[in-house]
């Protein structure tokens, strides 16, 4: 069985925050609506640049119990990302994999995933 170094999960969370970072927090959330469940992304992202990253797990909760699904087979350049602001002029943020290391962070400090919280 494959183990996790430290090095490697220190590796992807400095990545992570670095594409967090590269996000503009529109007010307008165009990504969000671009998302078929109206994922609040601006927020979790936010939450991934403050390293609150149970609380980015739990904001996907709010929508979705499928954040591996999310994170892994949406086709987040027609959605999402396809409606990011960033990418009218270079690259767009990169949400689909920014999902992808929520999901791993939930599981890995198993989170959990059993029902979708609705504020």
């Amino acid at each position: 069985m494959y183990k996790i170094k430290k090095e490697d999960v220190k590796m992807e969370i400095e990545e992570a925050r670095k594409k967090a970072e590269y996000c503009l927090s529109c007010k307008t959330k165009p990504c969000k609506n671009g998302c078929p469940l109206s994922n609040d992304i601006t927020e979790f992202i936010k939450c991934i640049k403050q390293e609150e990253y149970k609380k980015a797990y739990e904001t996907l909760l709010d929508t979705t119990v499928l954040q591996s699904v999310c994170g892994r087979i949406c086709p987040h350049s027609k959605q999402c990302q396809g409606s990011c602001v960033r990418g009218i002029k270079g690259e767009h943020v990169s949400i689909g994999e920014l999902e992808a290391f929520i999901r791993r962070h939930g599981n890995k400090e198993k989170l959990g995933n059993t029902k979708i919280r609705r504020r």
